[in-house]
């Protein structure tokens, strides 16, 4: 009887989290996968000079656009894809590329290459500027507002991660590296600009599109102790690199006490999501909170490569590769049951 029942219960375990994540399909076309965007009804999927098109309803390509080079359409570099209303933009380092939805080349307009990152904000921008040539560590990574001829408009933030880290590497020829590294980083929601501070716990400073400042969401955390197991995890990796070497020679790796609260967010009807360095069987905590930082849900999702995953029509999206097959995978998973 107790065998029976155990049998029932491992069956229902397993039908409740088939019910949860699903695969979409696959994605025959794509080698080198960098970047997942999901846009209404469609996935597009960016490799290192290529963004292919899936219809997510029929689980089939509808079109490959991009090729690398200098000319008109052509791009050097990626630094990342925007998808607005219309059109989709790419920004390549000294120039932001503006193709249709259907992947056809529209226009291009030149910017400062060291302005990244650049996020359409209602007839403005925001992004980041480098200037390695600056003494103020404060002011090597600046978040600025830009008009649409990417003309700085106003200072609305800086990242000291990026300037200390330069200070300790310039200072001698083995230089302390404290990990997890902790940087602030930003996304558009609703014409609002969001800054995050993970080491803060969850904060976020909130800009309207002209750079002022309109909010400020703080909610305290309790941050979680740096595991033996995320120490051996990260070393590991980089032993396993080619260059392992020339690492071990130049950085000396400090593990930090604490996580900070999140490592990356997505912005999606209503809700933040914070997707923490806290994994289990390969799953990743991700921490559902209101937009006034209140949590008001903790769950799993498939821990992929940042970048690799989205928040949408209330799913989370993911690729996974598969091995055995050599192929790409698009999966989801419902966010609220």
């Amino acid at each position: 009887m107790k065998t029976r029942l155990l049998i029932i219960i491992m069956l229902i375990t397993i039908l409740s989290l088939n019910l949860q994540s699903e695969k979409v399909c696959d994605l025959n076309e794509v080698m080198k996968l960098e970047q997942l965007i999901i846009d209404n009804d469609y996935a597009y999927l960016a490799e290192e000079f290529k963004i292919h098109i899936y219809s997510i309803k029929t689980k089939k390509l509808i079109s490959s656009f991009g090729k690398k080079g200098e000319g008109p359409g052509e791009f050097p570099y990626k630094r990342n894809i925007i998808i607005g209303k219309n059109t989709i933009s790419i920004d390549s380092q000294n120039k932001i590329l503006f193709f249709s939805k259907e992947g056809k080349f529209v226009k291009e307009l030149r910017k400062d290459p060291n302005c990244n990152k650049l996020i359409p904000v209602k007839e403005n921008y925001v992004g980041v500027k480098l200037d390695f040539s600056k003494k103020n560590i404060n002011k090597v990574l600046v978040y600025n507002i830009y008009d649409n001829n990417f003309k700085k408009i106003k200072a609305i933030g800086n990242n000291t991660y990026i300037g200390k880290l330069l200070k300790r590497i310039l200072k001698s020829k083995k230089y302390d590296d404290y990990i997890p590294r902790i940087q602030k980083s930003f996304l558009v929601y609703k014409d609002n600009i969001y800054i995050s501070d993970p080491n803060k716990g969850i904060f976020f400073e909130v800009f309207n599109h002209k750079g002022k400042l309109i909010r400020t969401i703080s909610e305290d955390f309790k941050k979680e102790n740096i595991t033996t197991k995320f120490k051996n995890h990260y070393i590991n990796e980089l032993k396993n690199r080619k260059n392992w070497e020339q690492i071990k020679a130049r950085r000396n790796i400090i593990f930090r006490k604490v996580f900070p609260v999140f490592k990356w967010f997505s912005i999606y009807n209503e809700h933040i999501y914070l997707f923490t360095y806290n994994i289990e069987d390969d799953k990743r905590q991700c921490l559902i909170v209101n937009m006034d930082g209140k949590i008001i849900k903790t769950i799993r999702v498939r821990d992929v490569r940042e970048g690799l995953l989205t928040v949408k029509n209330g799913f989370f999206y993911y690729t996974l590769e598969n091995e055995e097959d050599e192929i790409w995978e698009l999966h989801r998973q419902k966010i609220f049951e």
